[in-house]
């Protein structure tokens, strides 16, 4: 459970370390609740800087 100056957030996608350290460097009091072993294996990356109906093509 949350204490008064901890605010829990539950994460359902897959979260690297590196953004984790990120959330919590901007956050301190965040408590982030993240099991990477309850997800499915990803198939392939996603792409992530798209634009448009075509997805960028």
């Amino acid at each position: 459970m949350s204490t008064p100056n901890r605010l829990r957030v539950a994460i359902a996608t897959p979260l690297t370390d590196e953004l984790r350290a990120l959330l919590t460097g901007l956050e301190p009091r965040l408590d982030i609740v993240c099991d990477q072993t309850l997800l499915p294996p990803m198939r392939w990356p996603r792409r992530r800087n798209v634009s448009g109906p075509t997805g960028g093509r």
